[in-house]
């Protein structure tokens, strides 16, 4: 039996959910009563003018849509995140207690081993002081698998996980990053495919790497350097191939003018810088990065057009379309999503995937971890 700090930071995020909840529900209570004696008081009186909210409306407005900076490690939050976070902590000194205790314990998974044990006595000792039923209840359940938890830790027991069917990859990630970070030089967390079609001619005999297509919506520039970058890593890591990176656009070389447009040919800029002994080129279109015939009208003397393996796309509505277009239409196999940018191994299954997606997604991630 074996309980791993993912597991533990789990728990404290439920608990600390459910507390934001009753919160919400409780301050949306009051501003409706508060909204309905107002109306009674105001009935008559001439239109205009703005009235002010009151302390149970702003608490009900800082409330909405708090889940995200709650549960996240605050060290990856943006600045509008983090103010909302602020907000949030002002208005209710119950949940301003919540989130400490949930802060307190990820901060406890990252000590030394020989600390965790005392440190961990004392964080029961304020989680049962502190009288939120939810913290209290789990206090228990830590106490209980007390002496497996400090084992997983001293051990390191959790080199690297795939998440099981049951959560969605905003979860899995969100619970990877509250106890690893990032890996050195990089900012974001992506997801590649990898893409076995019976094309033998596109790509690596018909195998190629996508990305991003499940986590990042809209990437900036640098993001999307960084997505090309650990992309790359991945196909030497696990496809076991020398990366030819097209970053994908509308435009080829210059062919239109549109700030997406910039957006990849500086990303390509950037990627270079980071990465100069991968073969990068954009911005290309789909069909430059993949046909050579096409290439020697479209991008002459790129050293990736026309031979791409790695496509890098602009967004994720693209990638997540991208990729399903090609499964559903050419009868590829697409694995994935194989997650990129964690300083550990965390991979996640779609949740109506079969027994031979776990066994894939299982070797792939033992892969990382011994690399």
């Amino acid at each position: 039996f074996c309980i791993d700090p993912f597991h533990v930071v789990s728990w404290c995020e439920e608990a600390l959910d459910t507390v934001r909840k009753q919160q919400w529900n409780e301050a949306r209570r009051k501003a409706a009563e508060e909204n309905k004696g107002k109306g009674k008081r105001q009935k008559g009186r001439p239109k205009g003018g703005s009235v002010a909210k009151t302390a149970a409306q702003k608490e009900a407005e800082s409330m909405k849509n708090a889940k995200y900076p709650l549960l996240m490690n605050p060290d990856h939050l943006s600045e509008p995140a983090q103010a909302k976070l602020r907000e949030i902590l002002l208005y209710d000194r119950r949940l301003a207690t919540a989130y400490r205790l949930k802060e307190g314990l990820r901060a406890i998974l990252h000590l030394p081993a020989e600390e965790v044990r005392p440190a961990l006595e004392k964080w029961r000792r304020r989680a049962w002081s502190c009288g939120i039923p939810e913290f209290v209840a789990l206090q228990r359940k830590i106490r209980r698998h007390m002496n497996a938890i400090v084992a997983t830790v001293a051990h390191q027991i959790s080199n690297a996980r795939v998440e099981a069917t049951n959560n969605k990859i905003k979860l899995t990630i969100r619970m990877a990053f509250q106890i690893l970070k990032t890996r050195p030089g990089c900012s974001i967390v992506s997801g590649a495919f990898l893409m076995f079609t019976p094309a033998k001619q596109l790509g690596e005999n018909g195998f190629l790497l996508f990305a991003d297509c499940a986590v990042n919506p809209n990437p900036d520039a640098k993001q999307l350097a960084e997505i090309a970058v650990s992309t790359a890593e991945t196909a030497r890591a696990i496809a076991g191939i020398e990366p030819r990176i097209a970053m994908l656009s509308f435009s080829t070389k210059g062919s239109a003018k549109h700030e997406l447009v910039d957006k990849v040919s500086e990303a390509t800029r950037l990627a270079k810088e980071m990465a100069p002994d991968v073969q990068i080129d954009g911005e290309l279109q789909v069909d430059a990065a993949l046909i050579e015939s096409v290439a020697k009208t479209k991008a002459p003397g790129s050293p990736v057009a026309g031979k791409a393996n790695v496509l890098v796309f602009p967004d994720l509505q693209a990638g997540n379309i991208g990729y399903k277009l090609v499964e559903r239409f050419s009868g590829a196999d697409a694995v994935g999503p194989i997650l990129q940018g964690i300083a550990a191994p965390v991979n996640d299954l779609s949740r109506g995937c079969k027994v031979q997606d776990i066994v894939q997604m299982a070797v792939i991630t033992a892969n990382q971890a011994i690399r």
